[in-house]
């Protein structure tokens, strides 16, 4: 539970993803109790360890055949290589940097890469990308705002 002036709030935790909101209120309260209720810092290779155990509730969260999971970090990877690729184009008379390959929904609604050309010759490629990057900028700007009522508040309490 967490205070708020005398009264008490309790958390409620929501699915990103993958993790709908029942699985995220199961690991958002194991997370809680593991780090002593944000006593103690959370290390993701201390969730790892704890959940080696296949009685542990997040046990299931993870892959555990080395082979399958082995391919899916070289995915994983695979998708950090394309993300990191950028050149400079000329963009309203301006030198930009630019992503050489955007991720997208693609017909079959996997996500795929298409190279900056074929985004930007592509309608819904840009509305959907539009879409995402808008709904992004929400939740920052959801953040920003959060962490400037934190940072007053403890300036007053330092006061």
């Amino acid at each position: 539970m967490q205070e708020k002036g005398d009264e008490v709030m309790k958390k409620v935790f929501k699915g990103k993803g993958k993790i709908g909101n029942k699985d995220a209120t199961v690991i958002g309260n194991y997370l809680y109790k593991l780090s002593k209720e944000g006593e103690v810092i959370l290390q993701a290779r201390d969730v790892v360890e704890v959940a080696r155990d296949e009685k542990n509730i997040l046990h299931k969260y993870f892959t555990w055949d080395d082979n399958k999971a082995a391919e899916e970090y070289r995915i994983w990877q695979a998708r950090q290589l394309i993300a990191s690729v950028v050149e400079v184009r000329i963009v309203d008379h301006k030198n930009r940097e630019v992503r050489s390959f955007w991720n997208i929904k693609s017909e079959d609604e996997e996500r795929a890469y298409v190279t900056y050309d074929v985004m930007t010759s592509n309608e819904d490629y840009i509305e959907q990308l539009l879409t995402e990057i808008q709904e992004e900028m929400k939740r920052c700007m959801q953040a920003i705002d959060m962490l400037k009522i934190h940072r007053r508040k403890l300036a007053l309490v330092r006061r």
